[in-house]
């Protein structure tokens, strides 16, 4: 049963942020999603699991009286406002969702990530053995085996977070913090499995939250970028599918942008194993002229 009047108690204070971080938002309207993510970076250790809930909506219900949800929706998105600011808006504008729907609750594709563990390990792990699909009008998301495809091809396939970007992740926190830090966090990043003694040097230092709220938006952000790029990429497969059906002579197919093919052959190449690079074919000549460079 949850506790959620105890001053105490962990409950308390997350719904003392959520009331908090609704109040100051602009217009005191806030997504769930966007709430979610507040609440995970204040709190690393939050879950509505262990609070006995099925997700941070049903715990605002429970536990969060100050808080409702409005009929307007951002998308898929639930919108959350004060109870007062809730009550001066006319009854056709707004609704206040005082006991749960039977149907299953729209959320936003962000809101798919952080509330589906299987998903968040997925795409933060880069050489995780499974993958992401995502449906194309994203109110669903599957983890698969890394070989496996959906029955539907329409679904959007999105590759995990590359280790590049982790590590590049680990540096620019470093460079946010005091020059005391520093030293030792550098050198741990040299090592090959860096993220072992990064904690335990962030552990020592008593900073490992602030890590884990950085790693966690930087990774909510490249989950972002991803999904940007496998719709384009998955469109411009489309277009090029269609063209080729239309017509399959080579003089009809379509020529994509430099600027474009550039940007997907270096998103795919961040993406790669160290195997997948050794046995990538590369001109030895762009090799030298990229070493004479540096």
């Amino acid at each position: 049963m949850t506790t959620c009047y105890d001053p105490t108690s962990a409950t308390t204070q997350y719904a003392q942020f959520i009331v908090r971080a609704v109040s100051n938002s602009s217009q005191n309207t806030i997504s769930g999603s966007r709430l979610a993510v507040l609440l995970r970076e204040a709190f690393p250790s939050y879950s509505a699991d262990s609070l006995g809930c099925r997700n941070l909506r049903d715990f605002i219900r429970r536990c969060v009286p100050e808080i409702v949800e409005i009929q307007k929706r951002a998308g898929t998105d639930v919108i959350y406002t004060t109870k007062e600011i809730a009550a001066q808006v006319p009854p056709d504008q707004a609704k206040i969702s005082s006991s749960p729907s039977p149907a299953a609750p729209a959320i936003s594709v962000m809101g798919l990530l952080l509330n589906n563990p299987r998903a968040w390990k997925t795409f933060a792990s880069p050489s995780s053995n499974f993958r992401i699909f995502l449906r194309p009008d994203a109110s669903e998301i599957r983890v698969l085996p890394k070989q496996a495809t959906p029955s539907d091809a329409s679904w959007v396939r999105i590759e995990p977070i590359s280790a590049l970007t982790l590590l590049q992740a680990g540096k620019d926190f470093v460079d946010s913090l005091p020059d005391l830090y520093r030293p030792q966090l550098l050198r741990s990043l040299e090592e090959t499995k860096w993220w072992i003694p990064y904690y335990d040097v962030l552990g020592s230092f008593g900073i490992k939250n602030k890590w884990v709220a950085f790693r966690r938006r930087r990774i909510v952000d490249e989950f972002q970028k991803a999904i940007a790029n496998a719709r384009a990429q998955k469109l411009i497969e489309s277009r090029v599918e269609n063209n080729l059906l239309a017509d399959p002579t080579p003089e009809h197919i379509v020529a994509l942008p430099v600027n474009l093919i550039r940007k997907l052959a270096l998103s795919a190449v961040e993406r790669m194993t160290d195997v997948e690079l050794r046995s990538l074919p590369i001109p030895l000549g762009l090799l030298m002229d990229a070493l004479n460079k540096h």
